[in-house]
């Protein structure tokens, strides 16, 4: 993969746990993870403080999920927020499809058919099957699943470096995501019961 591009990138992750990434390209410059925040809302400003500084980013990339639904909202927020503010480009990416694509990268295979898995919570998992790299990675046309089990993928630093990579690649294809309708994908629908009269 040949990228003609020289930026600092932004990567935001708070589906699942909290990860701001500072990146010159695909290289990781500083990060922050927690894999057990207690208050995106709050910390997300002070956690982007003290990974980027000043600097402002040429690039973000923002996980749309699925995961933590105001984890989600929180961080899809912040990064149209940004984006607006600073008149930045920003690529949305699934959480799923950085974990098959960071699977396709380190497999050493030109192409092959990925599996990923994350938790949903109470013995569920969201599922994603990609054949990389031939399937399109476009968010809208992702057909996410939901199903019993105890079993999911590892959500590490290696993952957000390859949805790094990944939404520079879909960058350098020319495509951005609309920043007034980026939305978080929900992999379940929302469970509202009004309240009883």
């Amino acid at each position: 993969m040949c990228y003609t591009y020289s930026m600092n990138i932004l990567t935001i992750s708070t589906t699942n746990a909290i990860f701001l990434g500072f990146y010159h390209d695909t290289v990781q410059l500083t990060a922050y993870l927690d894999q057990n925040p207690s208050n995106i809302a709050e910390d997300i400003d002070e956690i982007y403080k003290s990974v980027i500084g000043t600097e402002i980013p040429e690039l973000i990339i923002v996980d749309l999920g699925p995961g933590s639904f105001t984890g989600s909202r929180v961080g899809v927020a912040f990064a149209k927020g940004l984006a607006l503010a600073f008149n930045i480009p920003v690529v949305g990416v699934s959480l799923l499809s950085a974990i098959c694509y960071q699977k396709y990268l380190t497999s050493g295979k030109s192409s092959d058919m990925y599996s990923a898995q994350i938790d949903a919570n109470n013995g569920n998992v969201y599922t994603l099957d990609l054949n990389l790299p031939s399937d399109n990675l476009l968010e809208s046309q992702l057909s996410i699943g939901f199903k019993k089990s105890s079993k999911f993928d590892e959500i590490n630093d290696a993952v957000f470096d390859a949805m790094t990579k990944l939404g520079l690649q879909i960058y350098s294809t020319g495509r951005s995501s609309d920043v007034l309708t980026l939305a978080p994908i929900y992999g379940r629908p929302v469970n509202i019961t009004p309240p009883k009269k």
